[in-house]
């Protein structure tokens, strides 16, 4: 069982690796791809939040920033789903829910569907953070079934 740092890599890895692919289809701005990096890179530690872990330390810091703006931005909605969210964790056993291909691509996207709704101008920044959030999460599921 690959640690974070390893996650940490095979995010990387992967990041760069749809870069690499997409690179002819696409030319974002070095912000854009930083934000791609990060949202690949969180959502290869995602997997471990429901263990005392790294990733599961930078998953409730990443909520309460998120709870906060969805709070200053008024959208109780949101903030509802997503407290909801924080809570689930907690609720389920290591390698269950959170290691299952459903639900690490069900989920982000849900997110992004749900949130570009509440703020249409960002719908398609917040599709493509979730997809590559979702890669990310994949590489983790990958990094364990190998090792």
């Amino acid at each position: 069982m690959p640690g974070y740092k390893a996650h940490i890599v095979g995010g990387i890895v992967t990041f760069a690796a749809i870069s690499f692919v997409l690179n002819n289809y696409l030319q974002p701005l070095p912000v854009v791809a930083f934000q791609w990096l990060g949202a690949t890179i969180l959502g290869a530690l995602f997997p471990d939040v429901d263990i005392k872990s790294k990733g599961q330390g930078i998953f409730y810091k990443v909520m309460l920033v998120c709870l906060v703006l969805l709070l200053w931005k008024r959208q109780a909605y949101l903030f509802v789903i997503m407290s909801f969210l924080a809570l689930v964790p907690v609720l389920v056993r290591h390698r269950g829910l959170f290691h299952q291909v459903w639900f690490v691509l069900v989920v982000p996207l849900g997110i992004a569907f749900v949130a570009g709704q509440s703020f249409p101008l960002h719908s398609v920044a917040l599709l493509q953070a979730a997809c590559f959030f979702c890669a990310g999460a994949l590489s983790h599921l990958l990094l364990d079934r190998i090792f």
